[in-house]
């Protein structure tokens, strides 16, 4: 009896010590995912993954406090090796707010061309 009063005390505090986020994706996703990395680093936990009615998949993600000055503007989220990465496009200094969606990629192949998408509009907007 004794542990479980722990276990569940530790979890509440958990609950108070992190960022929600929900990452969309455009896909269904066929993988279930725990924790959420920056590099090799686990600095989220995944709290629910559900698909939706268009055939989509949003992933509602809990960020520990100590690393939600990664999530800013622009910073999305992409599977490799069975993780569930966060990366950030380009560093914009400006924070993204709790229960903010962002964009999610099933794979570092289609992050790298929503990259290459994203500084191309950057730069045909810096030529107008």
């Amino acid at each position: 009896m004794e542990t479980l009063l722990v276990q569940e005390s530790a979890f509440a505090s958990g609950e108070t010590d992190c960022v929600n986020y929900a990452v969309a994706f455009g896909a269904p996703l066929a993988q279930r995912f725990d924790s959420v990395y920056l590099d090799d680093v686990v600095i989220g936990r995944v709290e629910r993954q559900e698909s939706t009615s268009e055939g989509r998949t949003e992933a509602f993600v809990c960020i520990d406090r100590a690393y939600k000055k990664y999530m800013e503007q622009g910073t999305v989220a992409y599977l490799s090796d069975n993780k569930l990465n966060i990366y950030n496009v380009w560093g914009s200094g400006e924070p993204l707010a709790a229960q903010s969606r962002i964009e999610g990629f099933p794979s570092k192949f289609a992050l790298y061309i929503h990259e290459l998408k994203s500084l191309a509009r950057l730069f045909l907007r810096f030529l107008h």
